[in-house]
């Protein structure tokens, strides 16, 4: 249940941050990776935003779904989150910058953070800028 709000707090996070692509010519700042359009091809771009930090460009993001969008996105199971980096960042600042993210949004009192941050550990890279 706890995995389940979490995920649901951050897709929440995610679809407010991100800008509805309405025109279909539009620049996608950050497309699916091949390995992912050739298991499914309908994927349709829900939105995209560009995260800047003190002026400097971190990365592009776009969220997808498979299928046609509608208003009932938290019950899509299919979805996918393409991340372009334009900075090299460590697997350790990330880690550090997400656990004092989720503390800021108080989910440090209702989660048990440490474990999160392990399995993380576990499977995200340090990212190289594209």
């Amino acid at each position: 249940m706890r995995l389940k709000l979490i995920q649901l707090s951050l897709f929440s996070l995610w679809i407010l941050v991100l800008s509805p692509a309405g025109a279909t010519n539009e620049k996608i700042l950050s497309p699916l990776p091949s390995q992912v359009t050739e298991k499914w091809n309908d994927f349709s771009l829900v939105g995209q935003t560009t995260l800047r930090r003190f002026g400097f460009h971190v990365y592009d993001s776009s969220f997808w779904l498979v299928g046609e969008k509608s208003g009932d996105l938290l019950n899509t199971k299919t979805r996918a989150l393409s991340i372009t980096y334009a900075r090299k960042i460590s697997a350790q600042q990330l880690l550090s910058s997400t656990k004092k993210e989720w503390q800021r949004l108080g989910f440090a009192t209702r989660y048990p953070l440490d474990a999160w941050l392990t399995m993380l550990e576990n499977i995200w890279p340090s990212v190289e800028k594209d």
